[in-house]
């Protein structure tokens, strides 16, 4: 589906490469390359709409303060088992 070259087209480019000495590696990994990118590019005009920037950013602000407070619960947990593995090895 992403792949916007034909098998003939890619037979071609295979061909072409162990004429020249280049490695059907390289051929195939650059088409790998274009099918993925051929992807995102397809992702980024679904997705990336007006619509979804809006809410994401409408959204940002919520996500932002989550994560803080992820990262202070955590630290007070790490902080805390910190010291509980230096309690348990003096025992």
């Amino acid at each position: 589906m992403y792949n916007k070259k034909s098998p003939a087209q890619i037979k071609t480019e295979l061909d072409t490469a162990k004429e020249s000495g280049e490695k059907n590696i390289k051929v195939l990994f650059n088409n790998f390359i274009e099918i993925h990118q051929n992807l995102l590019d397809t992702l980024k005009t679904k997705l990336l709409t007006e619509e979804n920037k809006a809410k994401f950013y409408a959204k940002k602000d919520d996500f932002i303060s989550l994560a803080l407070d992820f990262k202070s619960n955590s630290e007070k947990i790490f902080e805390e088992y910190k010291n509980l593995g230096k309690d348990y090895s003096t025992e």
